[in-house]
């Protein structure tokens, strides 16, 4: 299967993105855990919704913006919403989890924050 990376990323974004990168994180704020930059491209699939959400895409390609303990931070290109069940591979293996929070940063180009349920490590 083929996916077209579909994130269209403001000016402002795509250059914090490519500024900041991998640096640490816990430079710029204070949290309980945490959290590593990565930037790096994943493929993410819908596993469950307890919407009717017809015109989502099952799978899609994502940028991994962060990883902490408990969660993943993503960029992508359509509007997901909270307790969907997704599935992110990418690297050393396929982390599933369900949505925490989701909001529109422009057009077709959305961050979203998942707590991770289960790692399987890729072979």
């Amino acid at each position: 299967m083929s996916l077209t990376m579909k994130i269209q990323l403001t000016p402002d974004l795509k250059k914090s993105l490519e500024e900041r990168g991998t640096d640490d994180p816990n430079l710029y704020e204070a949290r309980g855990a945490a959290r590593f930059r990565c930037n790096a491209t994943a493929t993410a699939k819908l596993l469950h919704s307890p919407l009717s959400a017809p015109n989502q895409e099952i799978d899609s390609l994502v940028i991994v913006r962060n990883l902490s303990r408990s969660g993943v931070g993503l960029i992508c290109h359509q509007q997901w919403f909270p307790d969907q069940a997704i599935e992110v591979t990418f690297g050393a293996g396929k982390i599933q989890g369900r949505i925490a929070r989701a909001r529109r940063i422009a057009p077709s180009c959305y961050e979203v924050g998942f707590e991770i349920g289960k790692f399987e490590q890729s072979e």
